[in-house]
């Protein structure tokens, strides 16, 4: 009997690729045979993904040697489950509460899902460390759900990091060519122009019109000699 392991973000992406590509046909044995893990392990997160709505029950088919026993099929997306047919199953005794893992992939799956990512804002929204947040990220491109939807604009700095989404087989879009680095030099040239400018107008309104620091309007004027205070 196989130990129950701890496998992670990046050992879920594995699970939910057997459920995304399995055609609505998949069950816990399916996710249990594509990450190497137990059947308590894939069970478990069957049934968690499912309360969090990253898959959902497409219908139930027959199990054990009396086939009276139902064991449901899954499906990617928040959908209507299909309804145990009879009478509904007892619930599932100790059940343990849902792992902070668990609950940290599927909000990484939804955002993905919602808007593209790089690791760093994906790590944003979902309490990730960027190093786990990239990692996922590779773990779904590995498995074909995850691909390049734009890259950032960095603006003067030019080209910026890719940025990801969730879909299932997608093809990366084309990276826009770079910013020639004449193009670049001139932008930055003319930010500089504009610093230079502003630095030269607070001097002159520190030091005066003519350069003369004892005619600043905020410098106090030195009293004339003899002055009785």
């Amino acid at each position: 009997m196989k130990p129950r392991v701890r496998i992670g973000c990046t050992g879920y992406a594995t699970c939910l690729g057997a459920i995304a590509f399995g055609g609505g046909q998949a069950t816990w044995q399916t996710v249990a045979e594509a990450a190497d893990i137990t059947r308590a392990t894939a069970g478990e997160w069957c049934h968690t993904m499912n309360d969090l709505r990253v898959i959902h029950v497409t219908g139930w088919v027959k199990t054990g040697l009396d086939n009276r026993s139902r064991t449901a099929t899954y499906g990617l997306g928040d959908k209507p489950g299909a309804p145990y047919p009879g009478a509904a199953p007892r619930p599932r005794k100790n059940r343990r509460a849902d792992s902070v893992e668990m609950l940290t992939f599927a909000n990484a799956i939804k955002a993905l899902q919602e808007d593209s990512h790089h690791g760093l804002s994906l790590g944003k929204v979902t309490g990730m460390y960027p190093r786990a947040a990239r990692r996922l990220i590779k773990a779904l491109r590995k498995k074909k759900m995850a691909y390049i939807a734009e890259y950032h604009d960095r603006g003067a700095a030019g080209l910026g990091h890719p940025m990801f989404a969730f879909g299932l087989s997608m093809r990366d879009v084309k990276k826009p060519a770079p910013i020639p680095q004449a193009q670049l030099n001139r932008e930055w040239n003319e930010v500089k122009r504009r610093l230079r400018a502003d630095t030269k107008l607070m001097r002159g309104l520190v030091t005066g019109a003519n350069g003369d620091r004892r005619t600043a309007p905020y410098r106090r004027q030195p009293e004339a000699a003899g002055a009785t205070p």
